[in-house]
């Protein structure tokens, strides 16, 4: 298509083909002619400037596609660290959460095993004053049998 639009002065044609379509202006056809060779000599100055004009924007624009995919490369890779880094992250706080769960079980348990002995050590205490009052009444009973038998002795003597 390009080689007819050049041979026939199709102006706006070549313009399109090359510029929407990125048609190669340096393919060659059966005669091994690229389009610049075919032009109508009429327009030929015309078309090898603005083909030529064109050319040169399409390889700009090759050039500046090829460095565009290269950003993306560069920014897909970029995406995907941060990606993996935030999947790591992740990990790790699904990690210190199960680990922050079970201190705060043992945590939880140890509170009752203190309760639980604070309990007993209570218990103890209420039997400890148990017994210091039993000890204290016996006490107080052998006293005062002592001081039956004393006032018995005295009584005995007396007789």
């Amino acid at each position: 298509p390009l080689h007819w639009a050049c041979s026939k002065g199709q102006l706006e044609c070549v313009v399109y083909l090359v510029a929407s379509a990125n048609a190669d202006t340096d393919i060659q056809n059966n005669n091994n002619k690229t389009p610049l060779d075919v032009i109508d000599a009429t327009l030929q100055i015309k078309m090898i400037k603005r083909l030529d004009h064109l050319s040169h924007r399409n390889s700009q624009l090759q050039e500046q596609l090829e460095e565009n995919e290269q950003e993306n490369e560069q920014l897909k890779r970029q995406l995907e660290q941060k990606e993996e880094e935030k999947t790591q992250k992740e990990q790790e706080n699904e990690q210190l959460k199960q680990q922050l769960g079970r201190e705060e079980e043992e945590k939880k348990q140890k509170e009752q095993e203190n309760e639980q002995l604070k309990r007993q050590s209570e218990q103890k205490e209420q039997e400890k004053t148990q017994k210091e009052q039993e000890n204290e009444q016996l006490k107080q009973q052998l006293e005062q049998e002592k001081e039956e038998k004393t006032q018995k002795e005295q009584e005995n003597e007396q007789l």
